[in-house]
C-alpha cells in the first residue's frame, strides 16, 4: 500500500524545559518568578496557534466548512510477475456474470460458460466470427454478437444458458451492437441495416427500420414501449428517432446539425449530445427543451444526478483539419461506441481489435456540471491540467465525481483518475504508468484495468483519498471493465485469459486460459 504523508498545517515545536535544581538552594523566589515566565509563555505561545488556525479571510467565511487540502500521488506498478500465456494481445475476452456462471465471449471463435466460484467450464460453443461486444443474458439465453472480416458478414448467436446450444442465428453485413432484451423481444442496431426486432424465442424478425447510414451507438434501452435511437438522417447530419416498440412505427423525429454521440432518457426528458451541442428534448414528442455550445467533438458518460447532468468531452483536432467534419465526428463516435478498431489479421484470416490509432494532433479533455433544467454551465475542470488529454470514465457517487484520463502527450504511457467535489474543486488525484481502459466503482473502491507497454494491471483504490488498496499484474493487453460479484471481481484480457481475483486484496483465486487459436 503506498502511504501518503500529510504535512502538518502547524510548525512542529517544542517548549524546553531545563531541569530545576536541587537542594535547600532553591527558593520560593525563583520557582514563582520562573512560573511566571512559563505561564507568559504558554499565553503567547496559545495566541500565535489560534490566529495561525484562523482562515486567511475570516470576515468573508465565517462559519464555513474548512476546505480539504487536495492529494497528488503516484501509484506505482505492480511488482508480482503476472501469469505468462502464449499471446500477449489479439485475443480479448469479454465477461458477462448471471446466476454464477460466466458467459466469455472470444476473438477466437468460441463462446464459454465458466463456473463462478471455481472457473470449471460447463460448456463452449464455436461461432462464426469473433466477439466485440458484452454477451447479454435475459430469460436463460445468452446473446453473443460477431464479425467476420472486415467486410462482415456479422451474426447474433442466441444460445441456451445451461448447455450453449444455438438456438437461432441472425445474420447481417455490417457491425451488430449488442442487444437490448425487453418482453420477449431482441431490438438489436447494426451499421447499415439500422433496427431489427427479432422474437427472443426463436429470432424471427418482427419489424425492421432502415436507415440512411445505420445507428450511431446501440439501443440503450426501452421506455414505456418506445425506442429511442441516435441515427443518420441524411448523411451528413444525425438526429434522434422515436420508434413504437409493438411495430417500429416512426413516433417523431429530431434532426440535429451532427451525428449524435450519446442519449440519455430520464423522466419524460432526452439528453443528447451532438458535436459541439448538447440538448433536452421532451420525449413525448421530441420538442427541444433547451440546447448549449460546448466547444467540443466528443462526448461520453452522461449521467444525471440531482438535477445536475455530469459528463466529460475530448475536443479532437485531426491532423490535415482545424475543425473536424461532421463524417470525422461521426466516426470517431462510431468508434468509440465499438470500443475498437476493427483491423485484418493476416496470420489467420480473422478480425482483431486494436486501440484507437486515428491521425489525432491533441486532445484536450474536461469534466462537465451542467444544470439539467435550462443547460447551464455550472463548472467544468480541466484534465491533465489543461494539457493534451484523452477523457475515459466518469462516475458520481454520494456527491463525489470520480473520472479518468490518460495524459496524450505521454502517447498513453501516463493516465489520471480525478475525484472532484460537487464544485469541481480537486479532491484528490492519482496518476498511474499506463491508459485506464476499464473501470468500475463499488463499495467505496475504484477496480480500473490500465493498459502499458511495460505490462498491464488491475489496481484498487479507495475513494475517499485514492490510496492504493492493491494492484494485480495483467501479462497482456486489457480493454474491458472489470465486473464485481460479491467478493470477487472478473477480468477479461486481451491474452486469452479470464482472471477471478478476491476484492478485498487482489488475490488470484482461479484464471482460465481460453483456446488462443495453437
Amino acid at each position: 500500500m503506498h502511504n501518503v504523508e500529510h504535512e502538518s498545517s502547524q510548525n512542529d515545536s517544542a517548549v524546553m524545559m531545563t531541569e530545576l535544581p536541587t537542594g535547600k538552594e532553591r527558593s520560593w523566589q525563583r520557582i514563582f518568578a520562573g512560573g511566571t515566565v512559563f505561564l507568559a509563555l504558554v499565553v503567547i505561545l496559545a495566541g500565535v496557534l489560534s490566529s495561525c488556525s484562523q482562515p486567511a479571510n475570516s470576515s468573508t467565511h465565517s462559519g464555513s466548512a474548512a476546505v480539504p487540502i487536495s492529494i497528488s500521488r503516484s501509484i506505482p506498478a505492480p511488482t508480482a510477475k503476472p501469469i505468462i500465456s502464449s499471446v500477449w494481445s489479439d485475443h480479448n475476452v469479454s465477461v458477462t456474470t448471471a446466476d454464477d456462471v460466466a458467459y466469455i465471449g472470444t476473438y477466437d471463435n468460441v463462446v464459454y460458460a465458466l463456473r463462478v466460484n471455481n472457473g470449471s467450464m460447463l460448456w463452449h460453443t464455436g461461432i462464426d466470427g469473433s466477439v466485440y461486444e458484452l454477451p447479454v443474458v435475459a430469460n436463460g439465453i445468452v446473446y453473443a454478437s460477431s464479425f467476420v472480416g472486415q467486410n462482415g458478414p456479422a451474426y447474433l448467436y442466441a444460445l441456451r444458458a445451461s448447455d450453449g446450444t444455438v438456438l437461432w442465428r441472425y445474420s447481417g453485413n455490417s457491425y451488430i451492437y449488442s442487444p437490448t432484451v425487453d418482453d420477449g423481444l431482441v431490438f438489436i442496431a447494426s451499421q447499415d441495416k439500422g433496427i431489427t426486432t427479432l422474437r427472443a424465442s426463436d429470432g424471427t424478425q418482427l419489424w425492421h427500420f432502415a436507415t440512411v447510414q445505420g445507428p450511431d451507438s446501440p439501443i440503450s434501452s426501452v421506455v414505456n414501449g418506445v425506442l429511442y435511437v441516435s441515427a443518420t438522417v441524411d448523411g451528413q447530419s444525425g438526429g434522434v428517432i422515436a420508434l413504437r416498440a409493438s411495430d417500429g412505427g416512426v413516433l417523431w423525429r429530431y434532426s440535429a446539425s451532427n451525428f449524435v454521440d450519446t442519449l440519455m432518457v430520464s423522466d419524460g426528458v432526452i439528453y443528447i449530445t451532438s458535436h459541439g451541442m448538447i440538448a433536452a428534448l421532451r420525449a413525448s414528442d421530441g420538442h427541444q427543451l433547451w440546447s448549449r455550445v460546448i466547444d467540443t467533438t466528443f462526448y461520453q458518460s452522461l449521467q444525471l444526478v440531482d438535477g445536475v447532468i455530469y459528463f466529460m468531452t475530448t475536443k479532437y483536432i485531426l491532423e490535415n483539419s482545424t475543425t473536424p467534419t461532421a463524417q470525422n465526428a461521426g466516426f470517431l463516435s462510431q468508434t468509440m461506441a465499438i470500443g475498437a478498431l476493427l483491423t485484418s489479421n493476416e496470420s489467420n484470416g480473422q478480425t482483431t481489435a486494436v486501440k484507437e490509432t486515428l491521425p489525432l494532433k491533441e486532445g484536450k479533455s474536461a469534466v462537465y456540471a451542467i444544470r439539467a433544467s435550462d443547460g447551464t454551465v455550472l463548472w467544468q475542470y480541466p484534465m491533465n491540467k489543461g494539457g493534451y488529454s484523452f477523457a475515459d470514465w466518469l462516475q458520481v457517487d454520494h456527491g463525489v465525481v470520480y473520472a479518468s484520463g490518460d495524459d496524450a502527450e505521454s502517447s498513453g504511457d501516463t493516465g489520471y483518475f480525478y475525484a472532484l467535489q460537487s464544485d469541481g474543486s480537486l479532491i484528490w488525484q492519482d496518476k498511474v504508468s499506463g491508459s485506464p481502459s476499464g473501470t468500475m466503482l463499488s463499495n467505496g473502491v475504484i477496480y480500473a484495468t490500465v493498459e502499458a507497454v511495460s505490462g498491464s494491471a488491475v489496481y484498487a483504490l479507495q475513494v475517499h483519498d485514492g490510496a492504493l488498496l492493491w494492484s494485480y499484474p495483467i501479462g497482456g493487453t486489457v480493454y474491458s471493465d472489470p465486473i464485481l460479484v460479491g467478493t470477487t471481481l472478473y477480468v477479461g484480457a486481451g491474452n486469452g485469459i479470464v482472471y477471478a481475483l478476491r476484492a478485498d486484496n487482489g488475490a488470484i483465486v482461479w484464471h482460465y486460459l481460453t483456446n488462443v487459436g495453437l
